[in-house]
C-alpha cells in the first residue's frame, strides 16, 4: 500500500501529462492544411499521377489484374509523410484532402520514417506500402536522374508490391 502512495504523484503526472496531449492534438486549421499541402510538390504529385495512369493503362499486359490494384504510397518529405491510395489510413494519419490529380484522398502526419533515396516496401498497418522521397529531394541527391527514372523506379516498387500481395 505505501509503494502505491509512494508513486500516486508520478500517476497523476503521467495521467495529466497524457491529456494535455490529448488536448493539444485539434485537428490543423485550414491554413495549416494548406502549408502542409504545398509540402507535397505539385511535381511529385504529376509523376505519381502518371505513374498510376501508366499502370491502369498497361499493367494488365504486364501481370494479370495490376491495373487494378490499389498499392498504397508514403511520401516521405523533411517534414512530413503523405499517404495516398489507402483505404481505410491508420489513426496517426490525418486527413489533408482529395487531389483530384492523384485520385485519390491524401493523408499526412508528422515524419517518423528516417529519410530516404531510394523506395522501398513496408507495411502501414499490416498493408504493404511503397515508401518514396518527393521528387525534389531525390534529384538533389542524385542530380544526373530525371523525372523518367525516378517514375520508373516507382512504378518499379508497386509492381514488387504487386507481385507480393498477388494470388497468381
Amino acid at each position: 500500500m505505501r509503494k502505491i502512495i509512494y508513486n500516486l504523484p508520478i500517476w497523476i503526472f503521467m495521467l495529466a501529462t497524457t491529456g494535455c496531449a490529448m488536448l493539444q492534438q485539434n485537428p490543423p486549421s485550414t491554413e495549416e492544411k494548406r502549408k502542409i499541402s504545398e509540402n507535397f510538390s505539385a511535381q511529385s504529385r504529376i509523376a505519381i499521377a502518371e505513374c498510376f495512369h501508366a499502370r491502369a493503362i498497361v499493367g494488365d499486359s504486364v501481370w494479370a489484374g495490376w491495373s487494378k490494384s490499389i498499392i498504397p504510397v508514403n511520401i516521405v518529405t523533411w517534414n512530413y509523410e503523405y499517404l495516398i491510395n489507402y483505404p481505410n489510413p491508420p489513426s496517426k494519419y490525418t486527413f489533408l484532402e482529395h487531389d483530384n490529380l492523384l485520385q485519390t484522398d491524401v493523408y499526412f502526419k508528422k515524419r517518423t520514417f528516417k529519410q530516404l533515396l531510394i523506395g522501398t516496401a513496408r507495411p502501414v498497418n499490416g498493408k504493404l506500402t511503397a515508401f518514396f522521397s518527393p521528387i525534389e529531394q531525390f534529384k538533389e541527391k542524385l542530380p544526373f536522374v530525371d523525372t523518367n527514372f525516378y517514375r520508373t523506379l516507382l512504378m518499379h516498387e508497386m509492381f514488387h508490391i504487386y507481385q507480393l500481395l498477388s494470388p497468381a
